[in-house]
């Protein structure tokens, strides 16, 4: 009998300022090592798929956000070797660059790159191409 992989929702946050969005380079120990990757993280079983948005990106980056500052993008299915994910993917554009504090354990660098730039320089988050596809000018990448 074939057994069932684990099926986990997750939210993600593409924050944008002006022509860059945020991105985080993974923890050494974390899964995916040393990979860059937009805030995300699991979404509690007892939360709405924003409020899980707005504490993962509180807890990964420092930055608070409320549910009218986010856009709902959508829903990717990413099926991996031991697990399913349900990935909820939000957009959050800001008018003045936020200050970035990171959870060490978590994270180990951050920087501001344009859609162009990352699909040039960056091949490890097919993910992050797909994401970047939907939700900026195609000129722009």
């Amino acid at each position: 009998m074939k057994q069932s992989k684990k099926e986990y929702d997750v939210a993600g946050c593409l924050v944008f300022h002006g022509d860059e969005f945020l991105i985080l380079r993974r923890h050494p120990n974390k899964a995916k090592p040393l990979t860059w990757d937009i805030p995300a993280g699991k979404i509690e079983s007892s939360e709405a798929r924003d409020a899980g948005m707005i504490r993962e990106l509180f807890e990964e980056t420092g930055i608070q956000v409320s549910s009218d500052d986010l856009t709902y993008l959508g829903m990717d299915r990413i099926e991996e070797p031991a697990y399913i994910l349900h990935f909820h993917v939000f957009r959050y554009d800001v008018q003045v660059r936020p200050e970035v504090t990171m959870s060490p354990s978590e994270h180990t660098e951050y920087t501001w790159i344009t859609a162009k730039r990352f699909a040039q320089e960056i091949s490890e988050n097919n993910v992050i191409h797909v994401l970047l596809e939907r939700s900026v000018p195609r000129e722009t990448i």
